[in-house]
């Protein structure tokens, strides 16, 4: 296969029964055609750089042409699953999505890709500074000197406000180095809750990475406010699912929503009980498509067009994926997480498991509550309670 070739194809597919047959795993195969280091006969883990489990999607670090370091997305010119339906579909190196580059994508809004790449994150944290005059910074990413640097020199000494979408360790710690810097005040959604059902890893524990809990902004947002004293209209909507405390911002005079990462450019998100809710992502995701969008900047990979259709894909897929679960409890009767992950995540392959089952037990939970799924102790079980 040359590099001019489209690995999506349906020609270039290989049909491995132990490798997922989707668009991820066909361009991993041909990334590994170029990739350095990777011996003959080497693993996805080899080719992504990494040493334990990690959720997959359709952005994967890449080194193209054993040369160039870059980003592999899959636009969304193409039908898929979960980005929605349109003409054609491609692979493109993601060349504006260059860490330390401040990008102009409109009048009003600038970008910073921070230096986080890896499989959860794809290219990185996103950074958005909107505003002409005085600035907000949505989302300032992770505590990097580089990306902090890049942020102050984009901005001019203009922000003054600091928004953050939600309490992940990928978006907020540089927070308290910009305002150390500039003055600026912090905002955030406030405290996320802590749910009875544990972590998949270990029951009854909370599924948050260090330090996720102790994120305190100066101020707490609710739903549905206006930006005070700006000379732009950013309207907060709140938006659970991924994490209780998850804010999207939306920019009225262009249209665009700021998705965090509740819509990621090319890759589900996981969610993990207790703080994700299966159930609260869809009716988020119902919500935001009362909005009228031109665009979605979310906080991983490039601007989205056709908000609404990529929206539906993925509820669409969500959906898809819970009637898998329904088979296989059918099928099976009753089983523990571990028993359901395989034949509900056949598409993956199994070293992603893991975290795969942070998703599954969500959408167990949603099963649940809406009586047609029953547990005891870690075992569940298809029907309503006798």
């Amino acid at each position: 296969m040359s590099l001019t070739e489209d690995p999506f194809s349906e020609n270039n597919r290989s049909h491995e029964s132990n490798i997922a047959q989707g668009p991820t795993a066909r361009c991993v195969r041909y990334l590994q055609r170029y990739s350095q280091g990777v011996p003959a006969g080497g693993t996805w883990k080899g080719v992504l750089g990494i040493d334990s489990p990690v959720p997959i999607g359709y952005s994967i670090p890449a080194i193209n042409n054993r040369q160039q370091t870059g980003w592999v997305s899959r636009r969304r010119t193409g039908s898929d699953p979960v980005l929605g339906k349109h003409p054609r579909t491609r692979v493109t190196l993601m060349s504006s999505l260059l860490a330390g580059k401040a990008v102009q994508l409109s009048k009003r809004i600038q970008r910073v890709l921070a230096p986080n790449p890896g499989v959860m994150p794809g290219a990185g944290t996103n950074s958005y500074l909107i505003g002409e005059n005085q600035l907000a910074l949505i989302d300032p990413g992770p505590a990097i000197d580089t990306h902090i640097q890049a942020i102050l020199t984009a901005a001019k000494d203009r922000i003054r406000w600091i928004l953050i979408t939600h309490s992940h360790s990928d978006h907020y710690p540089a927070a308290d180095a910009i305002k150390a810097r500039t003055g600026a005040t912090v905002f955030g959604y406030g405290p996320r809750k802590t749910g009875s059902e544990g972590s998949v890893f270990a029951p009854g524990r909370l599924a948050f990475a260090p330090g996720e809990l102790a994120f305190a902004p100066d101020h707490f947002l609710a739903d549905n406010q206006i930006l005070p004293d700006a000379d732009f209209q950013l309207r907060t909507i709140h938006t659970p699912g991924h994490a209780s405390d998850h804010l999207c911002y939306y920019l009225e005079e262009e249209q665009v929503l700021f998705t965090g990462d509740q819509i990621m450019n090319g890759s589900t998100v996981v969610i993990a009980p207790p703080d994700g809710d299966m159930q609260a992502y869809l009716d988020s995701l119902d919500r935001l498509k009362t909005y009228s969008m031109e665009k979605l900047a979310p906080g991983h990979g490039e601007m989205m067009d056709h908000p609404i259709s990529v929206i539906d894909g993925i509820i669409q897929h969500r959906l898809d994926r819970e009637a898998k679960v329904i088979r296989a409890l059918a099928s099976l009767g009753r089983g523990t997480v571990d028993d359901l992950v395989a034949p509900v995540y056949d598409d993956v392959p199994t070293f992603l498991h893991p975290v795969a089952r942070y998703s599954l037990l969500a959408h167990l939970i949603k099963l649940e509550r809406d009586a047609r799924a029953t547990r005891s102790a870690d075992v569940w079980s298809w029907g309503k309670k006798s």
